[in-house]
């Protein structure tokens, strides 16, 4: 029987679901049963054009074969349903789920294009891979596209050009939620041929899933940015996150699902937009249509829009017009303007003019009101008003609160790729162009099983918080780029009684590892917190810096990465501002045994307690000197280099040195600008024979780690730490969780390494290389090697498996604090098997803490390493 059955709802009949278990007469030729239902709805259709039916070979008219297999055909007598055995139809549904699935397409078709479709749908094609059973859940009304099995998608793609032809606005159907009863993980990747398949979330939840030649159809008829926005919105709501809104949310998302073509091609374009009143010469959008006003007024009422015209503050009012209208306005209303033309005169003064005129001149239309004052100046600003609107026209906004309902499913969608960033989320509008990125091919993420054992957030209203934690985040730091302290500190204020609020309850996120507690408001918060230190050491208020420091290492929910960065501060302000010196050093003595204390932030207390101690105007602390021994064995090697300086220096860049290289001068007195590394970096391979070299700092070290264990990052096995298909590590990859979780499988494979042979080290390096070239992982830079695959596998061997499992090592453990302080330069000669790592300092340049700990640890794991120090001699002028 054939593998697949059709749902073909045109010319008023459909196939009966029995067509797949049927069996041909005897008679029938091989040539014969080839033919299909597909092969026929191909054809252009005619009145007289007759077809041999496909199950009894009768000749029939196109537009009548439908109802001829529901009712004439004498082969299809005695309907027999599909089989469900699961080991013969491993891939379908059963017969009952079949025809629920298609009884309620028919009864929530729009009653006025249903009779286009006919009255009957049967066979709807799904997959068992999605689901094995239907249960409803919560009685919720959830939408979804039409599912449409794997298998057979170029049979399947002629029926929907037949189904599309006939009207373009069945988009998708409405289904209850449904949730399948066996959980099942699912393989998925980054590949654009498999993106549908990916859309089978965890935990077995039903998605919106096409065949890829009806997605790369529909994407050509839309584009990008709403192809990309309404697969979000399936992805998110159709999954088990769905459960985060309720009726009132999906209503608004219905409101945008009813719009027109063009009303939902540019809500999208505004939803991208800054939060501000707009006008309608400042929207031009030629793809969508020449004359926006008819989209905005079907925007506005659904209540996606905000009009404008309930605008009270004239002063707003007039910051939306232009300045060359301005000074119009300002003429007509014969505004003075003193010492000179209105042309001279900024836009901010022209319009404080009229709002003081507004206030001091009368209408004649004031006179109905008497003798208040009040009402004169609302006249006269009406006056103003109609003026301006004569000018501007329509005024709109993005409706708020309808707003947040999409941003709160593009956070769920997204939220995973902030992966390495300590700061805020941007609400995932940057997704809908990463997602261009994907299925145009510019970015392929690896494969991996998705499994999602939890949900992120428990309720509606833990994702709301979380929301409105991070609004308040941006808010904190678009005050502190202004300079706006004194903004800055009221929002402080009020992060801070939620901060403590969270800090009450956090023994409900402590039942999650560190890596998805940071997707709480508690977090959020926390960083808030972070920030407004700076914020307050800015006013000079260094009590409170001090007090809010010591709140947050009292805390060990939240941020526990930065306790190190606390403490360093919280000794400096003791130290520096508040002169209590014993106090700050108590604090470091304390931090020095603080679990969470890492690398670079251990070595800055330790120095700045030693400072303390040594220091002439602090002898009374010299015994405790003893109490902080420097974290490392010795001071790393120095060599010196002369490098021609530029002296036309401009302060606060870079030190530019004259390259030694004049092979590539056109003429005589030419000469080439180069960087101290770029410098640095010809010594060594013109002075010193190195025939390998890299400017690269941590990425070589990263580019190693992920090439040597990158089955072991993007293994399976771990928790929900690979939760969408669009993840470059998994989530708990800069945490202390990914050593923890993987102990086994990462110390094994340290092991092979180390003992590794050249040849096996080439051999693992090239596996990787070209199983997964050009895929995302963070950390890995396919471009980094000059001669690509042969440049990495010669710098693997020169490096050695000892030493390459030791840097492994200390990478896997300590991702986070451990990718920073590497050294610029790394050197390698194929012939001799040498390495070499170099930091180089220029002038004034000094080592950070972290460049200490990783030249010493390299030093100590038997490496050839360096610091190099570029003394500038002579000059050059430009």
């Amino acid at each position: 029987p054939p593998a697949m059955c059709y749902a073909y709802m045109a010319g008023g009949g459909s196939i009966s679901d029995d067509l797949a278990n049927c069996e041909p007469p005897a008679k029938k030729t091989k040539a014969q049963r080839s033919s299909s239902i597909v092969d026929i709805l191909q054809r252009a259709p005619s009145e007289s054009e007759k077809v041999p039916c496909p199950a009894c070979g009768v000749a029939v008219s196109l537009n009548c074969i439908n109802r001829h297999l529901d009712e004439d055909c004498n082969v299809i007598e005695q309907p027999s349903p599909i089989a469900s055995n699961s080991e013969q139809h491993d891939n379908f549904f059963t017969e009952k789920t079949n025809h629920e699935l298609s009884r309620r397409f028919t009864e929530r078709l729009d009653p006025g294009t249903s009779h286009q479709f006919g009255d009957k749908l049967k066979g709807l094609v799904v997959n068992r891979r999605a689901s094995r059973s239907f249960k409803s859940s919560r009685d919720r009304r959830r939408r979804s596209s039409v599912i449409i099995s794997e298998g057979n998608s170029q049979e399947l793609h002629g029926v929907q050009q037949k189904l599309e032809s006939q009207s373009d606005d069945i988009v998708s159907i409405n289904i209850s939620e449904e949730e399948i009863s066996s959980t099942e993980t699912l393989m998925v990747s980054g590949k654009e041929d498999s993106v549908d398949a990916s859309l089978f979330v965890a935990n077995g939840m039903l998605a919106s899933v096409s065949t890829p030649e009806m997605v790369s159809e529909r994407e050509n008829r839309l584009p990008y940015y709403l192809a990309n926005f309404v697969m979000v919105l399936d992805t998110v709501l159709c999954s088990e996150d769905g459960q985060l809104f309720n009726d009132e949310d999906l209503m608004v998302v219905n409101k945008f699902r009813r719009l027109s073509l063009g009303g939902q091609k540019l809500y999208v374009r505004l939803f991208h937009r800054n939060y501000n009143w707009l006008t309608l010469q400042k929207v031009e959008y030629s793809d969508i249509d020449t004359d926006l006003t008819g989209f905005i007024d079907e925007l506005i009422a659904e209540g996606l829009l905000e009009s404008g015209d309930s605008i009270d503050d004239l002063y707003l009012t007039l910051s939306l017009v232009s300045a060359p209208d301005l000074r119009q306005i300002a003429k007509s209303m014969h505004v003075s303007i003193p010492n000179g033309s209105s042309d001279a005169r900024p836009k901010e003064q022209l319009i404080q003019a009229l709002v003081t005129h507004s206030t001091k001149q009368r209408s004649l239309l004031s006179f109905t009101h008497g003798g208040n004052p009040a009402s004169h100046s609302s006249a006269m600003a009406n006056v103003i008003r109609k003026k301006v609107q004569a000018v501007i026209g329509r005024v709109f906004r993005i409706d708020k609160a309808r707003q947040a309902v999409f941003e709160r499913i593009l956070i769920l969608f997204s939220m995973t790729r902030s992966l390495e960033d300590d700061g805020q989320s941007t609400a995932g509008k940057t997704e809908i162009y990463n997602l261009l990125q994907v299925k145009t091919g510019q970015i392929v993420y690896p494969p991996y099983i998705i499994d999602r054992s939890s949900l992120l957030f428990a309720t509606r209203e833990d994702l709301v918080s979380y929301q409105e934690a991070l609004h308040m985040e941006q808010d904190f730091i678009t005050c502190m780029e202004k300079g706006s302290l004194h903004d800055a500190e009221v929002l402080y204020l009020t992060s801070r009684a939620m901060f403590e609020s969270c800090i009450g309850s956090g023994i409900t996120d402590l039942s999650q590892p560190d890596f998805l507690r940071c997707f709480s408001r508690g977090w959020v918060y926390t960083r808030v917190m972070n920030l407004a230190v700076e914020m307050l050491q800015k006013l000079r208020d260094y009590e409170g810096a001090v007090e809010l420091l010591e709140r947050l290492l009292e805390q060990k929910v939240y941020c526990s990465g930065k306790r190190g960065y606390w403490l360093d501060r919280l000794a400096l302000n003791l130290d520096q501002h508040l002169k209590d010196t014993g106090k700050a050093l108590d604090i470091i003595s304390r931090g020095l045994i603080d679990d969470h204390l890492r690398t670079g932030h251990l070595l800055a207390l330790v120095e700045r307690a030693r400072r303390i101690c040594q220091s002439p105007s602090h002898t009374e602390f010299k015994h405790r000197l003893p109490e902080f021994p420097l974290p490392y064995e010795q001071e790393p090697k120095e060599i010196e280099i002369n490098g021609t300086v530029i002296p036309d220096r401009v302060t606060g860049r870079k030190t530019v040195f004259v390259s030694s290289d004049r092979s590539a001068s056109a003429e005589d007195g030419d000469f080439i600008l180069s960087s101290v590394e770029e410098l640095a970096l010809e010594h060594y391979c013109q002075v010193e024979g190195w025939e390998r070299g890299i400017h690269a700092e941590g990425s070589s070290f990263s580019a190693l780690f992920c090439l040597l264990l990158w089955d072991v990052i993007f293994t399976s096995g771990v928790p929900n730490v690979f939760r969408t298909q669009y993840q470059a590590a998994p989530l708990d990859f800069a945490t202390d969780h990914f050593y923890s979780s993987r102990k086994a499988l990462i110390d094994e494979r340290l092991a092979i390494i180390s003992r590794a042979a050249s040849e096996d080290l080439r051999s693992m390096i090239a596996l990787t290389w070209n199983s997964h070239y050009g895929q995302q992982c963070i950390g890995m830079n396919w471009d980094l090697f000059p001669s690509q695959l042969n440049d990495a596998q010669d710098l693997v061997v020169c490096i050695g498996g000892t030493l390459a499992a030791c840097i492994c090592e200390r990478l896997a453990k300590d991702y986070r604090h451990c990718r920073g302080g590497v050294p610029d330069l790394t050197l390698w000669s194929p012939k001799t098997h040498r390495c070499k790592f170099v930091e180089v300092k220029g002038p004034g340049d000094r080592l950070s803490q972290k460049q200490v700990l990783w030249l010493d640890y390299l030093t100590t794991s038997k490496a050839d390493a360096e610091v190099c120090k570029v003394k500038p001699v002579g000059g050059r002028r430009l």
